[in-house]
């Protein structure tokens, strides 16, 4: 973490780490595309037929790192969270490539491709889809029906969104017991999502069910334990008096984003150790490095 005088806090010591997430993500959709064109592929790995969901997971951890550490930062230095500065500061960084996006996907991309039939797969819950993406819930919309051609990726951002909604608002009313919050929210997300698939997986076919389904794969898109994940991070980053306690939350940090997937995958492949490596530098190491002021992909 560096700073000088002006601009915002970004850590340098981040880079690698978004680097191996992104890479995740483009290896995961090189490989879709081989696959869906037909061509010679490995989408049949395990983890590279994943990729993509662990590169979007640290991605959401890292958020929810930095997320935490600026607003803790901005208590720390003024006293208190200013809510309604940091929305702003969301609506203005987000919202115009987001209804840009949204304005492209529902309104002119389908229809410079006539011969695709791309019309057709977006008249489908036409008005559903289009009052959730205005309403930033594209992952529910994408759990829930057709996808919306051109937008895949807008359900992360629909999760991003729903994640700012919230932190400010839980770091400042539950600011005493912070980390006891944090990980309480990561691990009872992780406990109930196991207890919706085995609930939905002996259930009876019926409405109750696609209920409980439609649930269970939003909460699956929502991705909030990751964020508190990233969050523990924040906490220590930004109070040097836990710097000696520090072990403490980078083992719950490290311990729980491995735990996630265990249990709610059927993988036991050694990735999860990888990651873990990897992230268990965020809270700890990276940011008592000399901090700097400039922009930030997260902040």
């Amino acid at each position: 973490m560096n700073q000088s005088g002006t601009g915002r806090l970004y850590f340098p010591g981040l880079h690698g780490l978004r680097f191996s997430a992104a890479a995740l993500v483009m290896m995961s959709h090189i490989e879709q595309l081989k696959n869906d064109e037909k061509l010679s592929n490995l989408n049949n790995v395990t983890f590279i037929g994943k990729s993509g969901d662990y590169g979007v997971s640290l991605f959401f951890v890292l958020s929810g790192f930095l997320i935490t550490f600026l607003l803790l930062q901005e208590e720390k230095t003024t006293g208190t969270i200013d809510i309604r500065k940091f929305y702003t500061r969301r609506i203005l960084r987000i919202w115009p490539l987001y209804y840009l996006l949204v304005l492209l996907g529902f309104f002119v991309l389908p229809y410079c491709m006539e011969a695709s039939g791309l019309q057709n797969v977006l008249r489908t819950a036409y008005w559903q889809k289009l009052i959730l993406f205005l309403f930033f819930l594209p992952n529910l919309s994408m759990v829930a029906f057709p996808q919306v051609p051109f937008t895949a990726q807008a359900w992360s951002i629909g999760t991003e969104e729903q994640f700012y909604l919230i932190w400010p608002v839980l770091l400042k009313k539950f600011k005493r017991v912070l980390p006891g919050m944090l990980l309480g929210i990561a691990g009872g997300i992780i406990i109930f999502r196991k207890s919706l698939f085995i609930l939905r997986d002996h259930m009876a076919d019926g409405m109750l069910k696609s209920c409980v389904s439609l649930f269970t794969e939003f909460l699956n898109t929502f991705n909030i334990e990751c964020m508190a994940i990233g969050g523990l991070g924040g906490v220590g980053a930004v109070s040097p008096e836990k710097k000696n306690s520090g072990c403490r939350f980078q083992s719950a940090f490290s311990a729980v984003f491995v735990c996630r997937y265990r249990i709610l995958t059927e993988h036991r492949a050694v990735w999860p150790c990888q990651i873990q490596a990897c992230c268990q530098f965020i809270p700890f190491h990276l940011p008592h490095s000399e901090p700097c002021r400039k922009s930030c992909f997260f902040s």
